[in-house]
């Protein structure tokens, strides 16, 4: 259904987010705020 298919997209952006975030975390050592 179509709403099946926002949630996944949503819950993997999600994700992506999270990752990235831990990703410019370790390589800063700045908390992103930016992102958040």
């Amino acid at each position: 259904t179509k709403q099946w298919y926002q949630f996944t997209i949503a819950r993997s952006l999600q994700q992506c987010r999270i990752s990235r975030c831990r990703q410019l975390q370790s390589m800063s050592g700045i908390t992103p705020l930016i992102f958040s």
